[in-house]
């Protein structure tokens, strides 16, 4: 019931931002946009015109000569393969980004009531808080014009699926889950795969940390990923799409003052880490701080190792070129590894979604904790 009730809140405020037309692909804004969503639409359209052929998300029509590849076009490919194996009995000018943004909205709700029943917190009351600060968290809004970065409940259920295996003594169920969950990132976004990846990796080394596994099943889980991975970079295409430098890392990085100002940017290109919590999450993390510091080392011994995993995110998308406001604090020169990642990761600012959401189930469950004694 708590997760039904949050998919309606999810839906409805997915309604009133969208309208019925905006969610059906027939309102003004899909005919008339100028942002990402023309290129997505426009590489769908060329893709589900086009035949079928290996591999499967090439679309040669579209940027000809050259083609492209679907999952560099926000396209999301998971829906796009499906929408061109029903293209027969599909509308001529189809396109799913309004279901698709609307299934966000629920899902967003949805995931972060799951994380925070798995933490605990079981009441009409916590679907409503954390539905509500979920789905108005910037970082999610702000992908309005560009539909597969709302994709972010995966990261959110990759904590809930994280937390259960933590605390199951059994957890192979929920590292398959973990697994399954790097998978469907992939055709979704990339972003979000490295992002997904990033983090299920982590609580499955978390498992290894606690005794809770061997190395064995730690191995097997890593070696299952990385094929099924291999796999999905093969038959997408990626595997053959040109990784050549594209510029804009240390440009589309995160603020210092992210979490806390409503759009700082000292590049012109922070908006890609835009993070700002809200003063409702603000206040609850500064009371968490304050009053809940005893629950915040508990947190952090028993998931120490994905908290790691989500902190060198964050400092990942403040690129190397670090910001405190407008002002330049440190520029690190870009070597090595660090290069190679930015050159493909040029928008590192969106790396600290996982502590965006992280956050927010924390400072619920802390301060819920701190002064509620009773059982919610």
């Amino acid at each position: 019931p708590l997760l039904a009730v949050a998919a309606l809140i999810g839906f409805a405020f997915g309604l009133y931002v969208l309208g019925w037309e905006g969610i059906t692909g027939s309102s003004e804004y899909w005919s008339t946009t100028h942002d990402d969503s023309v290129q997505s639409i426009a590489a769908l359209r060329y893709y589900m015109d086009e035949g079928w052929a290996w591999p499967l998300f090439e679309v040669r029509s579209y940027g000809y000569p050259e083609g492209t590849n679907l999952a560099l076009t926000g396209s999301i490919p998971l829906l796009a393969v499906l929408a061109k194996a029903m293209s027969g009995i599909l509308p001529a000018g189809f396109h799913y980004f309004g279901y698709w943004i609307a299934f966000c909205f629920m899902m967003q709700a949805v995931a972060m009531t799951a994380l925070l029943r798995i933490l605990g917190r079981r009441s009409y009351a916590a679907v409503f808080v954390g539905s509500g600060l979920a789905l108005l968290q910037t970082v999610f809004l702000a992908r309005y014009v560009h539909a597969s970065l709302m994709g972010q409940f995966l990261i959110t259920l990759t904590l809930v699926a994280g937390v259960a295996a933590t605390r199951s003594k059994r957890p192979a169920r929920e590292m398959t889950y973990l697994g399954l969950l790097t998978a469907v990132a992939f055709v979704v976004q990339i972003y979000l795969f490295v992002m997904v990846v990033v983090l299920a990796a982590a609580f499955v080394l978390g498992l290894y940390g606690h005794r809770i596994i061997g190395w064995r099943p730690v191995l097997s889980w890593m070696g299952a990923v990385g094929f099924t991975t291999l796999g999905l970079a093969v038959a997408s295409g990626l595997t053959q799409t040109s990784t050549a430098p594209s510029g804009g890392f240390g440009t589309y990085s995160s603020n210092l003052l992210s979490l806390f100002v409503a759009d700082p940017d000292g590049t012109g290109g922070q908006y890609e880490g835009n993070a700002y919590l809200g003063l409702g999450v603000i206040v609850l993390l500064a009371v968490a701080l304050y009053a809940g510091r005893p629950q915040i080392r508990s947190i952090f011994r028993t998931y120490r190792i994905p908290v790691i995993a989500v902190l060198l995110m964050a400092v990942y998308a403040l690129s190397t070129d670090i910001y405190l406001g407008d002002r330049l604090l440190i520029a690190l020169p870009e070597i090595g590894l660090v290069e190679w990642v930015g050159e493909r990761f040029r928008s590192s600012g969106r790396f600290v979604w996982p502590l965006v959401y992280a956050l927010v189930a924390t400072v619920i469950v802390v301060v819920w904790r701190r002064f509620d004694r009773t059982t919610v």
